[in-house]
């Protein structure tokens, strides 16, 4: 049985790059994810659920190469890695768990505008390379 998952969420804490004393990069950060759903009486979203909460670690190569793209990173991203669970102590002596993922890729989403929707790309502005010659008669557009 394989143990994959992919999840999308917001980033709580900033991915950060670090090495083992051995010289291993290991990145590492958090997300989250708050089940949603519309509501059509008031036509607004609406929290539908408990968040969930999941440390990402990425190493090696991969680590070091994905650093370059998120550091400083706000928003969605999406991880596709192996789920497990981590046992610690906290300094007042109670166990807990936390779900990790160790991550096989990790993948940043668009930012969001102002307004709540998607930004929308912008139109490149260049002078046409051919002027502004008429198309020959029976061409077809590119």
């Amino acid at each position: 049985m394989a143990n994959k998952i992919q999840i999308t969420g917001n980033v709580v804490y900033p991915f950060e790059l670090k090495f083992t004393e051995s010289g291993t990069a290991r990145l590492s950060g958090r997300i989250a994810d708050t089940p949603r759903r519309f509501n059509r009486d008031t036509q607004q979203w609406e929290d539908a659920g408990e968040t969930l909460f999941v440390d990402v670690t990425m190493w090696g190569d991969d680590a070091e190469h994905t650093s370059n793209h998120v550091a400083d990173q706000k928003g969605r991203v999406t991880v596709t890695g192996s789920l497990g669970v981590r046992k610690y102590t906290t300094k007042d002596g109670e166990e807990r768990e936390a779900l990790q993922i160790r991550a096989d890729s990790l993948m940043l989403h668009a930012p969001r505008n102002q307004g709540g929707g998607f930004s929308q790309p912008q139109p490149v502005q260049e002078e046409s390379p051919w002027g502004s010659q008429p198309a020959a008669a029976g061409s077809a557009p590119f």
